[in-house]
């Protein structure tokens, strides 16, 4: 069999037993089929079930009722995903194109980690779903696109157009032509690639196409990233870093694309409300933090960056993100250069759309929709809300669920007063769609009016009925009007609506909005805003700047001072776009009366003052006696990458100095790295309230000097780490700095991107050496202290001085092994006495970890007498710490000898017989893998084949003792992604059971069987079942318990509390379930971190 072939059939089986594990569909809480009602009035109705074929990932339903979906064939397979492919994982970080990414692929399929077939296997899939016959059912299902490739994504967005359909498909956006009327793509346009620069998480791809109420198309990606050259020349990238989520717009046909905001993890749809506000949800990290809702504005950084992602330090999950509280909304001290979301809601965020009028009940006007998808039917649902301004912001109204019950990935709102759902699970199970509508609102004959005149064409239409309906109870039917008429250049008709007082607020706006794209020209009789006021105000000012209406800068820039914060926003937006300097004042004067309590308004001023490309005006008021001016300034800077913001790190304001600090280290300001470095020499303020923020400078500061690397700042770092009035913590990383300072690590510790720095020869931090680590290694930071003395040969301790710190029982473990591995470390690989000695001592000690240390240096100066002690702590059973035992295990794999085979093959034969102590059998097996002998290699094949037969969960049972919790918790934590669904002690999601205590509930075998086979037994509240009725009906729910006689069921009312019923068993023809939905996460571990993932559950007493 070839190496290909090889891999490719460890993958398919790999594949298999998970999606075995998993098909399983956690709790799917579906509904009654038919017209159920719910409390609110609602009618819910399956429109599809049997047609869709992968996992569907996005809809948009055409005006004729036609449903576009997008699906993917690639979930697991064909489309990567970091926490499966790790072993790519610096080469994902490193990579900054897609040039980048398909080198490094084909780097790794040459390796033999995957093969092609993993590739060219599986595929994407746009499927066009019809209800040929109006029974309100789908019957017929036409694939008009397939895709697929080495750098191809999730097929993640459609958006259907009066001509064409437009697709968002890593690498590429897509426009699709079907020119004989077959629903299959003739003509596959790519309008522009370089989206996808990185492989991160499957799911975090190119979504969202959605049209803007300025006749542009609108789409977003997650953080696999983009660089993405335009046919104009241009280069779009993200500030920081390739790796971030953004939204971008662009002409229909592609041109004129725009970067419009960035720093966004995993935006997967986008929708406009009735006055142009733009809104996504933003998934989680799974580390402690929340989902977001976002308020998505031009040139807007919501903070999120790649590399927080794999900072996975206990102290410091997610870096930043969490440490400085970025994904919180606004809050003192939150970093300034970022704009934060509106509120922490949903867990897992996907479709997103806005109610365009009618067809839902009256509660619903002006209201978002978005999925949460939490992979379980029991914790997924579909959010809704309304917006309330506040300030230049919102703050969200009636928030509540729309319907839960159901697995929701994307809706959409069609042209029959229907909200389409689509619902399956990521693994197996029915992929519906599914409609709500309201039950008396569906009758609305406004509902087909509309539909029928979109059909035709609203091209057939004279200009007075198109401005009629700018007034139209459905916002689509609105644009569509709005969109003719611009297309038309009716400007006199336009501004005869958008002047005419006597005009509903929703026609004057749609006609200013019409009127902006024409352009500057449709404006040019005007010479103030006085026929406007409130929202009709910061619209007329929004449009004059987004179309160029020079001619109107002067009105614009005085609105700037207008007390609604809303003008004032997009007065300093438009002021940018307009290019009039006289606005820098006005600017700086609005910073200051914000003085950075709105968070969005500060925004637009810093915005606008870097479009008007004046720096040393901007500079100029660098020492204004207002700190928040001061600040815009700063920010501005920033923005600017200009080297002059060095100066804000002498500012009076701590808050100032924080923020220098940020802008300098994260975006390399290199001119003034050495100043920032420099503040390690000083007293750093910490402000005990909020210690992070403060943290925030510290660790940039320390970062600063590996970043500049030169003598001086090693000294300052020791000098740092001397200093007792700094934070213990931050002292340690300092030490920890050092120890890296001449091999810097290849990624950043305070953000996680790839660091590419230097190596530095050893001299550069002699002197810091030689002057702190003396007394720094009798101190409380002796331990690591030590171990940077180690790291250079620079040990400030004498031999005799290093033995008695081995012999101490009084000092801790890590400095007697650091005082162990120095006196190894001078031996210079040869013998000494000083190293017998201290061989000898450390094998006395009463400490397990410095005598497993002294075993293995025994074995470099006498490996026979290693051997024999190896051979008697792996013989001592439970009379030897566990981890010495595991360490000479480990020692008799990799020493060949008669003696170390006969114990490896008397271990094998324990094992087969069941009579090998459970802590040990992974440490057996694996040293029997690391052995040279063939008739080990013999007994373990035998061995190996024998349990294979029984199944992947028999292979591992040997991982369900003898782990270590510490690490088994950081797996669990981060790469496990078991914090996605249960939580611990108040830490995680809902969508599992919660593990608290878990250990004093259930056994072992138990908490294996969960993590390697879910389905074995399902906690109560978390199983489905789907039942067929003898009468032909189905229903599925979440099984409560079971008698005889009858089974009990928990399902969804759509709204509210779900109801439990009482099923007779008599009436059921057949059951299925109960399933649970857990990933089979035991089967994907490593062995080892299997096993220390089990360590850890057993401690949740």
């Amino acid at each position: 069999m070839t190496t290909k072939k090889r891999f490719r059939k460890r993958y398919v089986a790999l594949v298999s037993v998970v999606v075995l594990c998993l098909a399983v569909i956690y709790g799917y809480k579906t509904f009654v089929l038919g017209n159920a009602r719910t409390a609110e009035g609602i009618v819910i109705e399956e429109w599809s079930n049997g047609q869709l074929q992968g996992i569907p990932v996005a809809l948009d339903v055409a005006p004729d009722g036609k449903v576009y979906v997008a699906e993917t064939g690639q979930f697991l397979q064909g489309v990567g995903d970091n926490r499966q492919q790790s072993f790519w994982l610096m080469d994902d970080l490193a990579s900054t194109s897609t040039r980048d990414r398909l080198a490094y692929i084909k780097k790794w399929i040459a390796s033999g980690e995957l093969d092609e077939a993993w590739f060219s296997d599986v595929h994407d899939t746009l499927r066009v779903l019809e209800d040929t016959n109006g029974d309100g059912r789908a019957d017929k299902d036409t694939v008009m696109l397939e895709t697929g490739g080495y750098l191809d994504g999730v097929m993640a967005g459609v958006l259907v157009t009066d001509d064409s359909v437009l697709v968002t498909n890593i690498p590429n956006v897509l426009r699709l032509q079907d020119t004989d009327g077959d629903l299959k793509a003739d003509v596959t346009q790519v309008l522009s690639e370089g989206y996808g620069v990185r492989t991160a998480f499957v799911g975090h791809d190119l979504h969202g196409l959605t049209w803007g109420p300025d006749g542009k198309v609108y789409y977003s990606i997650g953080d696999r990233g983009f660089n993405v050259d335009t046919p104009d020349g241009r280069n779009l990238q993200a500030p920081l870093d390739q790796g971030r989520g953004a939204v971008f717009r662009m002409n229909p046909d592609g041109s004129d694309l725009e970067l419009y905001a960035w720093g966004l993890r995993n935006p997967q749809e986008l929708a406009f409300d009735n006055y142009g506000n733009l809104i996504t949800g933003d998934n989680n990290s799974d580390g402690d933090d929340a989902a977001r809702i976002v308020y998505v504005v031009e040139g807007g950084d919501s903070g999120w960056t790649y590399g927080y992602q794999y900072m996975e330090e206990e102290d410091y999950l997610r870096g930043p993100w969490n440490a400085e509280r970025m994904w919180e909304p606004y809050h003192p001290g939150q970093p300034a250069w970022m704009v934060p979301p509106l509120a922490n809601e949903t867990n897992g965020p996907s479709g997103v759309a806005f109610y365009p009028g009618l067809g839902l009940p009256e509660r619903y006007n002006n209201h978002f929709f978005i999925s949460n998808y939490s992979f379980v039917a029991v914790a997924s649902w579909i959010f809704s809300f309304a917006l309330q301004p506040d300030g230049a912001g919102f703050k969200l109204e009636d928030p509540h669920k729309f319907a839960e019950g159901d697995l929701f990935i994307d809706q959409g709102f069609g042209y029959d007063g229907k909200l389409y759902a689509i619902t399956s699970s990521v693994f197996l199970g029915p992929k519906r769609v599914i409609t709500f509508t309201g039950a008396e609102e569906s009758r609305d004959p406004r509902i087909k009016e509309a539909r029928e005149l979109i059909v035709a064409g609203l091209d057939q239409l004279a200009s007075a009925r198109l401005l009629a309906l700018l007034d139209h109870p459905d916002q689509r039917m609105r644009l569509r009007a709005q969109f003719e008429l611009a297309k038309r250049r009716a400007i006199d008709e336009l501004t005869a609506v958008a002047t005419d007082g006597s005009a509903t607020q929703l026609q004057r706006m749609h006609a200013l909005w019409g009127l902006g794209q024409i352009g500057p020209q449709a404006f040019l009789g005007w010479s103030d805003f006085t026929d406007y006021n409130g929202e009709l105000l910061a619209q007329a000012i929004k449009v004059a700047g987004e179309s160029g209406a020079a001619n109107l800068a002067g009105p614009v820039i005085a609105a700037i001072d207008h007390n609604n914060p809303r003008v004032a926003y997009f007065a300093a937006m438009s002021a940018g776009k307009l290019g009039d300097k006289r606005a820098i004042e006005p600017l700086v004067a609005l910073l200051q009366r914000n003085d950075n309590q709105d968070a969005f308004l500060r925004h637009a001023a810093v915005w606008a003052l870097v479009a008007l490309q004046d720096r040393d005006a901007v500079d100029a008021f660098r020492e204004h006696e207002s700190a928040a001016v001061r600040m815009g300034v700063l920010l501005a800077q920033r923005r600017f990458v200009d080297p002059r913001i060095v100066g804000f790190l002498s500012d009076s304001d701590p808050a100032l100095v924080v923020e220098a600090a940020r802008a300098i280290h994260d975006l390399r300001i290199q001119e003034a790295m050495p100043a920032l470095a420099a503040l390690a020499e000083t007293e750093l303020a910490i402000n005990s309230d909020d210690p992070q923020s403060s943290y925030a400078l510290h660790r940039r500061v320390i970062n600063a000097n590996l970043l500049v690397g030169g003598e001086r700042q090693a000294l300052a770092l020791a000098a740092y780490a001397s200093s007792s009035t700094n934070p213990a913590v931050m002292r340690r990383l300092a030490l920890q700095t050092l120890k890296a300072f001449t091999r810097p690590p290849p990624r950043d510790m305070v953000w996680g991107d790839y660091l590419e720095l230097p190596e530095r020869e050893s001299p550069v931090v002699h002197s810091a050496l030689d002057q702190y680590l003396p007394a720094l290694v009798d101190s409380e930071m002796g331990d690591l202290a030590m171990e940077v003395a180690l790291a250079y040969n620079r040990m400030p301790l004498d031999d005799a001085e290093l033995l008695a710190m081995v012999a101490d029982e009084n000092v801790t473990a890590q400095q007697r092994l650091s005082a162990l591995n120095a006196v190894e470390q001078r031996a210079g690989g040869g013998v000494t006495p000083a190293l017998a000695a201290a061989i000898t001592s450390a094998r006395e000690s009463q400490e397990p970890l410095l005598r497993a240390r002294a075993l293995d240096l025994l074995a470099l100066q006498d490996p026979r007498e290693a051997l024999a002690l190896a051979l008697q702590v792996a013989a001592a059973g439970t009379s030897a710490d566990l981890r010495e035992r595991q360490s000479a295990i480990a020692l008799l794999g990799r020493q060949h000898s008669a003696s170390s085979e006969a114990f490896l093959l008397e271990s094998l034969a324990a094992l087969e017989a069941g009579l090998l102590a459970d802590e040990i059998q992974l440490d057996v097996v694996t040293a029997a893998r690391n052995s040279t002998s063939a008739r080990v290699q013999s007994a373990l094949a035998e061995y190996s084949e024998e349990v294979a037969a029984k199944g992947p969960a028999a292979e591992r049972r040997i991982a369900r003792f003898g782990g270590d919790a510490e690490q088994g918790k950081k797996v669990f934590d981060n790469r496990g992604d078991c914090l996605r669904c249960h939580s611990v002690y108040g830490r995680g999601g809902v969508a599992g059971p919660d593990l608290t205590g878990i250990a004093g509930r259930q056994d072992t075998d138990y908490l294996y069987r969960a993590l390697v086979d879910p389905g074995a037994d399902i906690a109560r509240g978390f199983g489905n079942v789907s039942l067929e009725f003898q009468d032909g009906r189905s229903m599925a729910g979440i099984m409560v318990n079971e008698s005889a006689d009858v089974i009990r069921l928990q399902r969804s009312s759509g709204h509210g509390e779900p109801q439990v019923i009482d099923v007779p068993l008599a009436t059921v023809k057949s059951k299925d379930g109960p399933y649970s939905g857990m990933p089979a996460m035991g089967l994907v571990l490593s062995m080892h971190d299997l096993r220390d993932v089990m360590a850890y559950l057993q401690t949740l007493n």
